[in-house]
């Protein structure tokens, strides 16, 4: 299974660490290993899990996704990174377009958090289709659902709904217990310097900085142009918030 690259530099998702006495280089997997059952966060989550397993099989592959507490499962066939064919979900794959494959598939999700993924099949016969849905079609559609606009806006809500505390600059709100808010606004107060000189130099960028700490915790530092997020999330949440990304990414580059 793929990890997250932990030291990405010159990309839109790295990892920084900053002091070597609280932070920890990441490195858990994005996703548990195949036959292993895990529980999502959400529904979302469990439906983007299923989504990133297209994106990263390049040999041709069947793949079975186990719903627990349930007697249905998804099949995969999937090649180079595109489904090829998909069972279990209702829907008509030779007349849907990518959203009702991801709708589909959501359907079936209904409820469900927690999946096991297993490889039933190596280098299976492909069937003879007339289309097929890349991965990145896939979770352009996936985002398109929870936000049509792909805007800052709903990213940024989505990464406060993952967090226990959290700084916006832009809005100057915050939320979180008084102990934990006072450590936020002293980090928020040394960004928002960083953040004028970008200003001043005309670097407005995009970037998500995640950065391991104490106590089974992440600090998350959302960038988006001239708003910065910074917010605590518990370390389960680490899948959840790169898919976001990824999946923000990829919608708004297509538009």
């Amino acid at each position: 299974m793929i990890e997250p690259r932990t030291n990405t530099t010159g990309g839109p998702l790295h990892v920084e660490a900053e002091s070597h006495a609280t932070l920890q280089r990441l490195a858990a997997p994005m996703r548990p290993a195949y036959g292993t059952w895990h529980t999502f966060e959400s529904e979302a989550d469990a439906l983007c899990a299923v989504i990133t397993e297209i994106g990263e099989i390049v040999l041709a592959r069947c793949i079975r996704v186990t719903l627990q507490d349930s007697t249905r499962e998804i099949v995969l066939t999937i090649s180079n990174r595109h489904l090829i064919a998909i069972s279990g979900v209702a829907i008509d794959p030779q007349a849907g377009e990518a959203t009702a494959i991801t709708n589909g598939i959501q359907k079936t999700l209904a409820g469900v958090r927690c999946l096991k993924f297993d490889i039933v099949q190596r280098s299976p016969n492909l069937p003879n289709a007339s289309r097929s849905w890349s991965h990145k079609a896939l979770m352009e559609a996936t985002i398109d659902m929870a936000d049509p606009s792909g805007s800052h806006a709903a990213l940024l809500e989505a990464v406060k709904e993952m967090s226990f505390a959290w700084v916006d600059l832009a809005t100057q709100t915050d939320a979180g217990d008084r102990d934990t808010l006072v450590m936020l606004h002293q980090v928020a107060t040394k960004r928002h310097a960083r953040l004028q000189d970008q200003v001043r130099i005309s670097r407005e960028k995009s970037q998500i900085t995640i950065i391991s700490v104490e106590d089974k915790c992440l600090c998350v530092e959302v960038e988006l142009a001239s708003d910065v997020l910074i917010a605590l999330c518990d370390d389960q949440s680490q899948s959840s918030l790169i898919h976001l990304w990824r999946s923000y990414l990829a919608t708004r580059s297509s538009q």
